[in-house]
């Protein structure tokens, strides 16, 4: 090997195993900085985060108050409203995974939300695990790291979340349907909203990488099929959460990725069903979308 390819062997090496590496202890480093810091529910918190779920739950059904339904017009353009929801729970069988992308551009990091109804309804309620703002504050790399940010489930019907990522923020969307039972869904979805209520008590921070959206979700799955590795790992760069998921069995994998992204990309479909009174069963009138002949792993 010439001493020009041994450099260029080196740099590769670096860049693909070192930087990571140097970037993950810089994350470890700042969240020492937080270290003396107490979350807290009262703050004055932006528009969107500013109530949060609680639900009430029954034998049969369970009943959600403050969900968010909101309409945007633009980011600062919000007409604002909550709903109240009892559910049966007999009604929910299926839970959809969502994988936001910034801009059209797949990367490491992305924002996964899981929505929750039955395979003919179009009562669907999305789960969002996000950065509680306060009026005024711009979620960062520094204050996600550092804990300056409290963690608040955001439970919204699909129009409001789906619409708001797709049509305001211009964010590339993915709706990936999960491959377990009704039983199973019902554990998912309960699980989650015990916890919402359990941060009216107890508030948590958001930490970007061991206290965040995917990390959570993947948490109050219950699966044994997903190993702590893969959770980690799904949950620390959850842009690979398609990949991993396949590999698990915990989505759908008879036909190529790429094809698979084709098809589950719905930001096209979002834009028509806006303002559709039946807006999840729209969303989902085309389960298979286009076609592709790339053979992809």
């Amino acid at each position: 090997m010439s001493q020009r390819d041994w450099i260029c062997s080196l740099v590769s090496t670096m860049y693909r195993f070192l930087i990571p590496l140097w970037i993950m202890c810089s994350f470890s480093g700042c969240a020492v900085l937080s270290i003396g810091k107490v979350p807290s529910n009262n703050r004055n918190w932006c528009l969107e985060h500013r109530l949060m779920p609680y639900t009430t739950f029954h034998d049969v059904s369970i009943e959600i108050q403050n969900v968010r339904d909101f309409r945007h017009c633009s980011e600062k353009h919000v007409e604002p409203r909550y709903l109240n929801r009892t559910i049966r729970l007999a009604d929910i069988n299926r839970a959809d995974l969502f994988v936001c992308y910034p801009g059209s551009d797949r990367s490491l990091f992305a924002h996964t939300m899981l929505s929750f109804g039955s395979a003919c309804g179009d009562d669907y309620i999305c789960i969002s695990v996000e950065a509680r703002r306060e009026e005024g504050e711009d979620f960062g790399l520094i204050n996600a790291v550092t804990g300056e940010l409290e963690l608040i489930y955001v439970v919204a019907t699909e129009r409001d979340m789906v619409d708001l990522r797709t049509q305001i923020r211009e964010e590339t969307l993915y709706r990936y349907p999960i491959k377990a039972t009704p039983d199973q869904v019902r554990g998912l979805l309960t699980g989650l909203l015990e916890h919402a209520n359990d941060l009216h008590r107890c508030p948590e921070f958001y930490r970007l990488l061991e206290n965040n959206c995917t990390s959570n979700l993947l948490d109050h799955t219950g699966s044994e099929a997903v190993r702590p590795a893969s959770k980690h790992w799904i949950g620390t760069f959850p842009g690979y959460s398609d990949v991993i998921l396949r590999r698990l069995g915990l989505i759908e994998a008879s036909q190529p990725i790429m094809c698979q992204r084709c098809r589950c990309e719905i930001n096209p479909i979002a834009a028509t069903c806006r303002f559709r009174a039946d807006y999840s069963r729209c969303l989902r009138r085309n389960e298979c979308g286009c076609s592709c002949s790339t053979s992809h792993p």
